[in-house]
């Protein structure tokens, strides 16, 4: 008996669009324009704000030669889009949900000349947590939120403890104080500046993981990096009394 031979593929990456008719260039190409339209209006609202970082914070940041990890929590990420003003231009990508949603947000950052790369804990994890590596250690910065995309909230997780132990990039930790801002009702009670209001940014520089603990376990590295972003994240302790209370 002739057995044919079959060919051996492998299994596409799980990266979800919404749909297979939204995977024609068409569609990508709308989409593109649709988050272009939003991205301007962004703009003109981030124009109102008064946001304040200090020239010394800012010295360090832009004047840091080594690929970083930039690292705040999801509801911060309103800020998130300017990420590519403080670092190279084209060399800052951000880990994005592969859910239908990353596909709309994915193209919302390229606005702001930041790369995507596409993965969380259900969606292409494995291939993720690679590209992202492989990302660092051809000389790029990757901007990750540790408790996104589903949380719970202020939860570090340990997927970005396995990334810095394999590429040891700088580490940039950032967190906002909104002083006048809606929440939404999501599960990080997403922050949205009003118009005009002001806005206090902190970072915290380390030019390695080894700076905050020696020890090269993972959940050794997820506690030291959850501590000390939570030093910087001034709404944390408050928010966390108020959900137990």
């Amino acid at each position: 008996m002739n057995w044919k031979k079959s060919k051996l593929t492998r299994p596409k990456p799980r990266i979800r669009t919404g749909g297979k008719i939204f995977e024609h260039k068409i569609f990508k190409g709308l989409r593109f324009l649709m988050t272009g339209l939003f991205a301007f209006f962004f703009k003109l609202w981030w124009s109102t704000l008064r946001i304040r970082i200090s020239d010394h914070s800012l010295n360090i940041i832009k004047n840091i030669q080594s690929p970083a990890a930039i690292i705040c929590w999801h509801n911060h990420l309103f800020f998130a889009a300017y990420w590519g003003k403080f670092r190279p231009k084209g060399k800052v990508y951000a880990l994005i949900s592969a859910g239908t949603i990353g596909a709309w947000i994915s193209p919302f950052f390229q606005h702001f000349n930041i790369k995507s790369i596409r993965g969380s804990i259900n969606l292409r994890a494995p291939q993720a947590l690679k590209e992202v590596v492989q990302s660092v250690r051809d000389g790029n910065d990757i901007a990750i939120t540790p408790d996104g995309s589903r949380g719970p909230l202020y939860k570090f997780k340990p997927g970005i403890s396995l990334v810095v132990k394999k590429s040891d990039p700088a580490i940039i930790l950032f967190a906002c104080k909104f002083h006048n801002a809606w929440r939404l009702k999501t599960w990080d009670k997403f922050y949205i500046p009003k118009p005009f209001s002001k806005i206090d940014c902190t970072f915290d520089y380390f030019s390695s993981y080894k700076q905050l603990t020696k020890n090269e376990d993972t959940n050794d590295i997820t506690e030291a990096l959850s501590a000390q972003l939570m030093k910087i994240t001034q709404d944390g302790l408050n928010f966390s009394s108020d959900e137990n209370a």
